[in-house]
């Protein structure tokens, strides 16, 4: 069997989501992965500075607001934002997923990372700045 490629000139998209909708679509992706059954819950938030935040093992924070943090300690789990200027932060083995949005809110970049205790610590807050985790406090 030959290898392929198809290529061509003219895509036609058939549906348009809205931002709220990108957000949704995300979050459910995320909350698809946590293994329920074995876990102490998720977290969610959407207020102004405000913080969501699990400790159970394959759990899921996730932090919609102004200026807010999500964070998790448990084994295999994760924190997101998804908010302007939000911050997450986990435990070696963890993931965070990270936004980053523009002044009039549009998201430029959204990321993961994986805490592994060098590129990434342990318990501390990043950020997503020009496309990169950035540390904050």
């Amino acid at each position: 069997m030959q290898d392929n490629k198809i290529s061509c000139s003219k895509l036609t998209i058939g549906v348009e989501i809205g931002l709220s909708d990108y957000i949704g679509i995300g979050v459910k992706f995320i909350l698809d992965k946590v293994n329920w059954k074995d876990s102490k819950g998720a977290a969610t938030n959407t207020g102004y500075q405000s913080a969501a935040t699990n400790t159970g093992n394959y759990s899921a924070a996730t932090n919609t607001g102004y200026q807010s943090a999500a964070t998790v300690e448990g084994k295999d789990s994760v924190a997101v934002v998804t908010g302007f200027n939000g911050k997450a932060k986990g435990t070696i083995g963890n993931w965070i997923v990270l936004t980053e949005r523009a002044d009039d809110m549009f998201i430029k970049s959204v990321k993961s990372f994986k805490i592994d205790g060098k590129k990434l610590k342990e318990n501390t807050f990043y950020r997503l700045i020009n496309g990169k985790a950035r540390e904050v406090k």
